[in-house]
């Protein structure tokens, strides 16, 4: 949950398409066509040669999407490896709303090891000037056909199991970043390239009310606490409950400015529909706070026009949209992967089974309590920048979380590997207290971590045995 908070309240982004754009959409001269193809050529060149500050040098300081420091990162592990995947960009056609350009872009990756075949996949990059040039805002996906109607306007997800509308003019697109972090999510932009609605599915960690509004509203509070402490003038204009699609539901409009753009003033609507464990989020952002009015309608009309899919029979829709996700499976009380390499064990009196959120292999829930524990991987990440990946992560959490403390950082072995053991304590709002003890290993560029989260009033003490537990029961299948 944190790590999604962090990146929805981050968020900020700006992009489009040239094939979908509304009747606001502008050609653009010969002279910004080659100016955008020389941001192409100079992005390929410093690909080429695995420079990451040339890599930078042509992205906006303000870059929102994936977040500035995670594409930055994501950068260095990627060209760290012995053989990085190599991409190549061609540029498919360039369209323009005042000075911000979206570029859409076929862009094809080369595996740099084993013998998998070049993919293509088109992009939407979105471009703004800079001191007589242009810098790069904003990538995203293209949204796949068979999940857009462009005729009915309808965008229907078969992971996250919903579908809405599209307005007239707004444009679907997918962000990388974010499905691989929730359930499922769609980005739908304004003609504008700027202002968005922002939509998805997690699971929620644990149950945090006792009723369907309860749970969204205490949810949608710990995401505006999260989003006041990363932003300048904060304010909330009118909250409070509502429906959607027949669930309950909790609304909130904030203002706010980014950091790394202090000049200019968004105005977000929030709703958060709760069908527990699952939680859907709208987040619905006019850049430039006067043009919230104008969207206000839209922003309504795609938030009614939400409609949960049914999901098949014997399943409920946690263990359905987990089954579309799931890279492993459970037996009797053990998780394996084989795609992951890896095993992991629940101990008496925790229930275990695989997550729809996409980078947690599996979880466990203590039957007792609030607790938690969650196995999470990725690959990618070489085994020399452990170290580092430790610390990002907990910078990350510190800044998303209060009273940050870590008690104590060991080195440890996990399977046999080198690891980090970590033990803190923090709290999140309407959340509550975490005692925290986890274990990060790396192994053929493959990252893991086993979180494990004593929520109060849960008992630590007595709980950290079966925490050792967990983390013992850890192995790789070779």
């Amino acid at each position: 949950m944190s790590t999604l908070n962090r990146l929805i309240v981050s968020a900020i982004v700006l992009a489009g398409t040239s094939t979908l754009m509304g009747a606001s959409s502008q050609d653009v001269s010969p002279e910004t066509k080659q100016q955008v193809q020389q941001v192409f050529k100079s992005l390929q060149e410093a690909y080429a040669q695995r420079n990451v500050e040339a890599v930078m040098a042509l992205v906006d300081p303000a870059f929102s999407e994936p977040p500035h420091d995670m594409l930055k990162q994501a950068l260095e592990a990627g060209f760290a490896e012995d053989k990085p995947a190599m991409k190549q960009w061609h540029v498919l056609g360039t369209t323009g709303h005042e000075q911000t350009l979206a570029v859409r872009v076929a862009e094809t990756t080369q595996p740099g090891s084993g013998n998998d075949s070049p993919k293509t996949t088109n992009k939407l990059f979105v471009l703004r000037p800079h001191n007589g040039s242009f810098l790069i805002s904003a990538m995203y996906t293209e949204a796949d056909p068979n999940q857009f109607d462009r005729q009915a306007k309808v965008y229907t997800s078969r992971k996250g199991r919903f579908s809405l509308a599209v307005p007239a003019g707004w444009t679907p697109v997918g962000s990388d970043l974010l499905n691989s972090m929730v359930a499922d999510s769609v980005t739908l932009m304004a003609p504008d390239l700027e202002s968005k609605v922002m939509m998805g599915v997690v699971q929620l960690p644990l149950k945090l009310a006792d009723d369907e509004v309860g749970t969204a509203q205490k949810g949608a509070q710990a995401d505006v606490a999260m989003e006041k402490q990363m932003t300048l003038e904060h304010r909330v204009f009118d909250q409070g409950p509502t429906t959607v699609a027949g669930k309950g539901a909790y609304r909130v409009v904030t203002e706010f400015a980014a950091k790394e753009t202090p000049d200019v003033k968004h105005k977000r609507m929030r709703v958060y529909v709760s069908d527990h464990p699952m939680l859907y989020f709208f987040l619905c952002d006019a850049t430039g706070t006067e043009k919230f009015e104008t969207l206000r309608p839209q922003f309504d009309a795609i938030v009614a026009s939400f409609h949960l899919l049914p999901v098949e029979a014997g399943l409920n829709r946690q263990e359905a949209l987990a089954a579309e996700q799931a890279k492993g499976a459970v037996t009797g009380r053990v998780y394996a992967s084989q795609e992951f390499n890896c095993f992991i064990a629940a101990p008496e009196g925790w229930e275990i089974r695989t997550s729809p959120n996409p980078a947690h292999l599996v979880e466990m829930q203590y039957a007792k309590g609030k607790s938690i524990a969650r196995l999470i991987a990725a690959k990618g990440v070489p085994a020399d920048r452990l170290e580092q990946v430790v610390d990002k992560r907990l910078d990350t959490v510190k800044g998303i979380v209060l009273d940050f403390s870590e008690s104590s950082r060991n080195k440890v072995t996990l399977g046999g590997t080198p690891g980090i053991e970590s033990i803190q304590t923090y709290r999140i709002q309407e959340m509550g207290t975490f005692h925290v003890k986890e274990v990060t290993c790396v192994r053929d560029n493959t990252y893991y971590l086993i979180l494990c989260q004593c929520i109060e009033p849960d008992d630590y003490a007595a709980l950290e045995p079966d925490f050792d537990r967990i983390i013992q029961s850890f192995g790789f299948t070779q």
